[in-house]
């Protein structure tokens, strides 16, 4: 799969912007809390990728789109899944042990 424009855009939104990076880092700490008690789901850890994902394309729409522009449609549901799959793909729970 090809990462599209908005992907990126986005996940270099969510990774350089202040408010949205807290959210991810939150998100990895919760979900490297749970690796260590031994109840990791990826399946849910894309679910809890998508919170900081949502977070960030909100921000983003806010803060550079056009005032008729929603931010559910400036990033799709499709791009806001290849961000979240990606930054899962990139995780790695044992970090820090």
């Amino acid at each position: 799969m090809s990462y599209n424009h908005e992907a990126t855009e986005l996940e270099l939104y969510l990774r350089n912007t202040w408010e949205p990076y807290q959210k991810l880092a939150a998100c990895e700490a919760n979900l490297r809390k749970h690796y260590r008690r031994g109840n990791y789901d990826p399946a849910k850890a894309l679910k809890g990728f998508g919170y900081p994902v949502e977070a960030a394309a909100k921000s983003y729409a806010a803060e550079y789109a056009d005032t008729g522009t929603p931010w559910h449609k400036l990033f799709t549901v499709e791009t806001r899944r290849e961000v979240a799959q990606n930054l899962l793909d990139t995780f790695d729970p044992a970090e820090g042990e």
